[in-house]
């Protein structure tokens, strides 16, 4: 797209938000920046306008449709946007003893990243079309490919951002209107600070918002990053189960883990230590009983010579099936 004169933000208080905000802060340009958290609002906005540009700061939560509607229309007649980044959200999920979000907590997540960022959209979205021209840029995740354990509803939210965003877009084509979906992995912000467990390759905010002015610069579908993390996403959604939920680990309640771009943990053996029994040599097995006196495999010895044999088997493994297995 051609450089944005009028760009519209929200979640832009801090993280990604407020990193994009001084990204495209410069001389000509006008922000409108959204988000609930007045104070640190007022901080980006000042830091922006230290910048050059032009800022216009509003504390509005993206849930209350009728008052984003009312902004964002009133802000257009007089500064026709651009560019509106839908970035407003939150990450809510299972706690550190392991219990699972409720409805409500669920309910919230999806109302505010999802239906908040709809909202946003379509009262932006007639007058862009009227004038044929605008781009529109959603703020997904990798969890929208790889869903999040610890966080169903955002990891669904994100889905659904994804989602809508590429249908937008196809549904836009023509028009003069493009769309474009972000989906970053580990970021540093207040909300990833809130999540247990690993977060691999984290980024840090100006770097991801370097990246996505990039891939909106570009017209990309869909701007995913850190290249390894987003690949190994997509290929998250082909693999077989099985291997799909070892490659994001399991764990109990109490060690609530994320599980984006998470690889399986590789076992090294001790040096000098060979893990595999000696050839011919059945592995002891703790959990089977010792055989008892009289058994039929007892009798078994090493094979003769020529032959392949093998040591007297130190346990049993037919339990209920022998009926020479006894009680001690």
């Amino acid at each position: 797209m051609t450089t944005p004169h009028c760009i519209v933000i929200t979640g832009a208080s801090s993280g990604i938000g407020a990193a994009l905000a001084l990204h495209y802060a410069a001389p000509g340009v006008t922000l409108i920046l959204i988000a609930r958290n007045e104070t640190r609002l007022a901080t980006i906005a000042t830091a922006a306008r230290a910048k050059g540009a032009t800022v216009e700061a509003a504390s509005i939560d993206t849930r209350d449709t009728a008052t984003i509607t009312t902004y964002l229309t009133t802000s257009d007649t007089t500064h026709p946007i651009d560019l509106l980044i839908a970035n407003a959200g939150v990450l809510e999920g299972r706690t550190a003893d392991g219990t699972i979000e409720d409805f409500a907590t669920a309910a919230r997540v999806i109302e505010i990243n999802l239906l908040g960022a709809l909202a946003t959209i379509h009262a932006i979205l007639p007058a862009m079309r009227s004038r044929k021209r605008g781009h529109i840029a959603l703020v997904s995740s990798l969890a929208a490919f790889s869903p999040l354990t610890d966080a169903p509803a955002y990891s669904a939210s994100k889905s659904g951002l994804l989602s809508y965003g590429l249908a937008l877009r196809a549904a836009l084509a023509g028009t003069g209107v493009t769309v474009s979906v972000a989906c970053p992995g580990y970021v540093e912000s207040a909300m990833t600070d809130t999540h247990i467990g690993e977060q691999p390759m984290k980024l840090k905010a100006p770097q991801a918002a370097t990246l996505i002015a990039r891939g909106i610069a570009a017209n990309q579908a869909v701007i995913g990053f850190p290249r390894p993390l987003y690949l190994g996403s997509l290929l998250s959604t082909i693999i077989p189960e099985p291997l799909r939920l070892q490659s994001v680990g399991r764990h109990e309640p109490g060690e609530s883990r994320g599980t984006v771009g998470r690889r399986p943990q590789l076992r090294v053996k001790p040096a000098g230590v060979d893990p595999r029994p000696p050839v011919g040599r059945r592995r002891a097995r703790p959990d089977r009983p010792a055989i008892p006196p009289g058994h039929p495999l007892a009798q078994r010895t090493r094979g003769s010579p020529g032959q392949r044999g093998h040591d007297l088997p130190q346990r049993c493994g037919c339990l209920a099936r022998c009926a020479s297995f006894g009680a001690d």
